[in-house]
């Protein structure tokens, strides 16, 4: 049945410019917004609806609802822990690797419980979640998130993230923080086939979401891009986070992450890369044969970036 905010203040946007609609009511039917316009016009329309639920919002500012494109919203857990509040990303990542071996299906759901009631309490209705970590042995999986999410009514692209290459791989997670890759290939298309919903208005989705290049191998990249086209749903991964991640790459791969991503065939409108911090103002650093500029969509967080000097 609908919901009718009466007589309130709505802040919002009319193509690009903001605006202040003073005296305006809202009409909402379920997870959608069926009406915004002045009070006498909206009262009208409402006249003979039956079961329509009143809220009075004469003492409130309406706005919508904020999008969160890029969390962890596991990493509540280990936020506060002095060790790494000067760390740069490498050095992070390797000191927090250690307690995330650990993380179960309890923390997991608890943590993003508290990062999702967090964002909740701030404006934020959607959020995307990169969920990268199955230690092995652990029973933490998508659900873990998914099930938090849906407890306090967050609306969720749930991004099955990836870690293939361990050390002694050449990569930087623990050898038990990283997967087989047939494993995580077979658990995105479960996640997939399981949770993913389509629909315009869904409250559900899942991407897929191998984490670095200091973590995943070129043929997952490539393996994951192929399958995430073939089932229709979207890609993310970070790039171009730090100077570290940027020698890594070309030491190990003879390019620096962009390139690289459009080497595996990341560099495409369905890829909303996070950081892209270290990026070039040039083409030099392409190779030849693919110096047709990409279109790519980047999700940037400049708190994060800032915090760890990136």
């Amino acid at each position: 049945m609908p919901t009718h905010i009466h007589d309130t203040t709505v802040i919002t946007c009319v193509g690009a410019e903001p605006v202040v609609l003073e005296a305006h009511s809202v009409v909402f039917d379920g997870n959608r917004i069926t009406q915004v316009g002045p009070v006498d016009e909206v009262g009208a329309a409402l006249r003979d609806t039956p079961g329509v639920t009143r809220i009075d919002g004469s003492h409130h500012l309406v706005i919508p609802g904020l999008i969160n494109t890029h969390h962890h919203l596991y990493q509540t857990l280990t936020r506060g822990l002095a060790c790494v509040q000067d760390a740069e990303l490498f050095d992070w990542l390797t000191a927090l690797y250690t307690r995330w071996r650990h993380i179960d299906h309890h923390a997991v759901k608890l943590a993003a419980q508290v990062s999702i009631a967090e964002l909740l309490l701030s404006g934020c209705t959607t959020t995307s979640d990169h969920f990268y970590i199955f230690p092995q042995g652990t029973d933490a999986r998508i659900e873990s998130v998914l099930e938090a999410a849906d407890a306090l009514g967050m609306r969720i692209h749930a991004c099955r993230g990836s870690m293939s290459v361990g050390e002694s791989g050449g990569g930087l997670p623990p050898d038990d923080c990283v997967q087989e890759e047939g494993d995580i290939l077979r658990d995105c298309e479960r996640a997939i086939d399981t949770w993913h919903d389509a629909d315009p208005l869904a409250m559900r989705r899942i991407d897929l979401a191998p984490c670095s290049p200091f973590s995943i191998s070129p043929e997952l990249l490539r393996e994951t891009a192929t399958f995430a086209r073939e089932r229709g749903v979207l890609l993310h991964t970070h790039a171009a986070e730090t100077k570290d991640e940027e020698v890594y790459c070309l030491e190990k791969f003879g390019m620096r992450p962009i390139p690289y991503l459009g080497e595996c065939g990341w560099l495409r409108p369905d890829v909303p890369g996070t950081a892209c911090i270290w990026t070039t103002r040039t083409r030099r650093c392409w190779p030849r044969r693919r110096r047709a500029s990409p279109i790519v969509r980047v999700r940037t967080c400049g708190w994060g970036a800032a915090r760890r000097a990136s």
